[in-house]
């Protein structure tokens, strides 16, 4: 019987980044050539004259199509604002149906913008052939101060017994009556289902995949800052080995500086930040079946990676990816 063996964390890192370089990263690709003469078409900047006789009519066809289209795509998901309907199976059961209906539509157009998901959405499908969203359950710690004054220690303490309470910082005694002010920290974490829209150059996947669930690996790729690092865990080593990954694809990429044409000519992407814990590093959010315990069987694992640094990993039972090809083509993603 074939034994075999575990991987460890550099080896996970490896292939994840093996296999990040052979897929079709979106914004390297004849895809994104292609978006960014889309772009120009939508934009009324194409075609060109040919001549300086020629006419200097530029048809506007591209941009109508795309908004006459995403307008009635969207009056189907957003139009009531009822994005779809749970079926009963028992008579019993029309209730839990109705209420399963209204708790979808609060997750997505209230805790979420759903109307700015389903547009983005729909028009990168139309004129990039994919669009691309995410889904993922977020727990997201936020930190609030309450300032009091005129508290007891009693009082004081009660405030310190809470669940929320992170610190307690600037705690003064009013020397006349004994009480005592100050400021108290407090941390909530918010839990929520989170809808997201992927740009394309973030996007990839195996080359010659037919959908998410055959291909090797699919991943996200997107910016986080260094303080968002140190929050992840990470410390100035990694972020030292991290800093060595791939460059800005801002500085590159002539798709995602066609798209800020005419709104931002300053490249404001490459100014260094105010400070050093705001540098922006590049990071890999990849989903690979791999046979990391060495008993064989493969399973789907997050891996988040930043060049050879392993971040996170853990199993995972579905990918969070959801994709829309107004124009599929067969066995291909």
């Amino acid at each position: 019987m074939t034994q075999y063996k575990p991987m460890n964390d550099e080896e996970i890192v490896h292939v994840a980044s093996r296999l990040t370089r052979e897929a079709v990263s979106f914004h390297d690709s004849e895809l994104s050539d292609e978006r960014e003469v889309v772009l120009q078409y939508f934009d009324g900047d194409a075609p060109r004259r040919s001549a300086r006789s020629a006419s200097s009519y530029v048809s506007q066809d591209v941009y109508d199509s795309v908004e006459q289209a995403t307008a009635a795509l969207l009056e189907v998901f957003t139009g009531d604002g009822t994005v779809g309907k749970f079926s009963p199976v028992e008579a019993e059961d029309v209730e839990a149906a109705e209420e399963a209906t209204r708790y979808c539509d609060q997750v997505i157009f209230e805790k979420n913008d759903g109307f700015s998901f389903f547009q983005t959405g729909i028009k990168d499908g139309l004129m990039g052939r994919n669009g691309i969203g995410k889904v993922y359950w977020d727990e997201e710690e936020t930190f609030y101060t309450e300032e009091f004054e005129g508290l007891t220690e009693d009082e004081v303490e009660i405030l310190i017994e809470d669940p929320d309470f992170y610190e307690l910082e600037s705690l003064v005694v009013d020397n006349p009556t004994e009480l005592l002010e100050g400021r108290i920290i407090d941390s909530r974490t918010n839990k929520q289902v989170r809808l997201e829209n992927v740009a394309p150059e973030e996007f990839g996947i195996t080359s010659r995949a037919r959908t998410l669930e055959s291909a090797p690996i699919v991943f996200h790729r997107m910016h986080k800052t260094v303080s968002d690092l140190i929050e992840m865990g990470l410390t100035e080593d990694d972020i030292a080995k991290a800093r060595g990954g791939e460059a800005d694809i801002g500085e590159t990429d002539p798709e995602q500086e066609r798209r800020f044409e005419g709104i931002d000519e300053s490249t404001s992407e490459l100014d260094e930040p105010a400070q050093e814990q705001g540098e922006e590093i590049w990071i890999y959010e990849s989903y690979m079946k791999l046979d990391i315990d060495g008993d064989g069987v493969q399973r789907l694992w997050k891996i988040i990676h930043a060049n050879s640094v392993l971040i996170h990993k853990e199993p995972v039972d579905f990918y969070p990816f959801i994709y829309w090809a107004p124009v599929p083509r067969s066995h291909s993603f």
